[in-house]
């Protein structure tokens, strides 16, 4: 009768979770021990360094707690979860010492995406052994999950001067800060990512920061080196990649990448969105009416997209339906200055002096500057 693969692998792990209890000092138990971690381990590239941290340096097996804690190291390093468990409680009771476990309850309960007990165990931790970098790493994490971005940025400059290797660690460290606004420190912690790991998602948040803080050039770099490594194209990389060529004013490059991102993806309203007003600026009205009608299809509630419609339609002297879209711009969004003022510009070439007075007067009086000054 053949046994189960399943079977013979919970029968291997019972072999050594039973350790916690009884570790007999033979050699040839020890040999057995061995063989049978690399038996439950052979599915992963790292068996043997996970056997080995069972072993003391003369290539005897560990004993006693620091037997049982490397053996739960490994199940939790392995996302073992229900071993794990078994496995804490075990230490628990057969050295009645909680203190120690915190960490590794703190790490238990992040696998288990239960992060308010991350941070209670991590906090507990801390306390328990300030010095346990491994208790900061998942209070960090804790926090991030939450997101407590203040908190994840106070715990972190505590350990800021450690260098820990792990790029997602970084990489939430960048987040929380871009999240307090802190756009420096966000791509100071995205570099730190980039070093220990080439990921196609941090030179693409870099470039995002870079964008939002006006450097289309540098922003146009990391979104180039985001589209390259990604395994899958991704319309939306295309996408920013154009916009910062837009930025650049580069708009043959840019309506060629918008154009890539429509391909990928032809249900992304904000490419329509931002391609139809590269049109309107190359002063390629029909075109620019075309494509900005798509956006409508996709995004019927835009009334950027409405207004420009409007404009464009005065531009080409089409009034009647220059009014009818940018009412349809000022219905969905009635505090938006400009709306009114473009609106009443349309009147006023139609030398309707009435209602252009009354729709500069409520763009007057809704900010609009250049308003105030028009007499209809």
């Amino acid at each position: 009768m053949f046994i189960s693969i399943l079977k013979m692998k919970k029968i291997i792990l019972g072999i050594l979770i039973s350790q916690l209890y009884f570790l007999p000092a033979f050699s040839d138990i020890e040999k057995d021990m061995r063989e049978n971690c690399l038996d439950y381990f052979n599915k992963t590239s790292r068996v043997n360094e996970l056997c080995n941290s069972l072993q003391n340096k003369d290539g005897s097996f560990k004993k006693g707690l620091d037997y049982d804690i490397s053996l739960l190291e490994i199940l939790l390093g392995e996302n073992i979860i229900d071993e794990a468990s078994l496995s804490i409680e075990k230490i628990e009771k057969k050295y009645n010492n909680s203190e120690k476990l915190y960490i590794y309850k703190a790490w238990l309960s992040f696998i288990k995406k239960e992060y308010s007990k991350t941070e209670e165990y991590s906090i507990k931790a801390s306390n328990y052994d300030s010095t346990d970098l491994k208790s900061y790493y998942f209070l960090i994490n804790s926090y991030y999950f939450q997101k407590k971005y203040f908190e994840v940025i106070s715990t972190y400059s505590k350990i800021s001067n450690i260098k820990i290797n792990n790029d997602l660690y970084y990489y939430r460290i960048a987040h929380s800060y871009f999240n307090l606004d802190q756009k420096t420190e966000a791509i100071e912690n995205l570099k730190k990512a980039i070093e220990i790991k080439e990921d196609h998602s941090y030179y693409y948040f870099l470039g995002v920061i870079y964008r939002n803080l006006n450097k289309f050039k540098e922003s146009s770099e990391y979104f180039e080196k985001a589209v390259k490594l990604n395994p899958e194209q991704n319309y939306l990389y295309y996408y920013s990649l154009a916009v910062s060529y837009k930025g650049m004013k580069e708009h043959k490059k840019a309506i060629e990448l918008f154009n890539k991102s429509i391909e990928l993806n032809p249900n992304y309203p904000e490419n329509y969105e931002k391609l139809g007003y590269i049109y309107f600026l190359e002063n390629n009205y029909d075109k620019a009416i075309e494509i900005l009608d798509k956006a409508i299809e996709y995004k019927t509630e835009s009334p950027d997209v409405y207004s420009l419609i409007g404009v464009l339609y005065r531009t080409k002297g089409k009034f009647d339906l220059a009014i009818i879209t940018l009412s349809k711009a000022i219905n969905l969004s009635p505090k938006n200055a400009s709306y009114y003022y473009f609106l009443a510009e349309t009147y006023s070439l139609l030398n309707n002096k009435k209602m252009a007075d009354e729709n500069y007067i409520k763009s007057c009086t809704l900010g609009f500057k250049d308003a105030c000054n028009k007499n209809g």
